[in-house]
């Protein structure tokens, strides 16, 4: 049955479709890929990009509650106030850190590597 030319013809053209089709599904792979790593990339920079700003304005609050407590307490006493509570915000912070950071980082991942297109 195998040796007549319409068998062989209608093999060849099948695996020629199957070659096709394996061609489009590495394509689509790559596109998928480049898409969410260009989210990805993005997000990151977004990310640091706030930071820098939280940043700048936090540095701007600072002198000016540390100039507003100064006029109280004296500067130096002001300067440890605010190392104080700057302080506890960091103790808070990493204590913290997997409520803050890991899971909505990790939901975050999760949602953009496994989504379906």
């Amino acid at each position: 049955m195998l040796s007549s030319d319409k068998n062989v013809d209608a093999l060849a053209h099948l695996l020629d479709v199957i070659a096709h089709y394996l061609g489009l599904r590495v394509e689509y792979t790559k596109l998928t890929i480049i898409a969410k790593s260009v989210k990805l990339i993005s997000a990151a920079i977004l990310a640091f990009v706030m930071l820098l700003l939280t940043a700048g304005i936090l540095l701007c609050l600072s002198v000016g509650a540390a100039y507003w407590i100064a006029t109280t307490f004296g500067i130096i006493q002001a300067s440890l106030t605010l190392a104080g509570i700057y302080l506890i915000a960091m103790i808070i912070v990493y204590l913290g850190r997997k409520v803050f950071f890991e899971r909505p980082i990790v939901r975050f991942l999760t949602k953009l590597l496994l989504e379906k297109n």
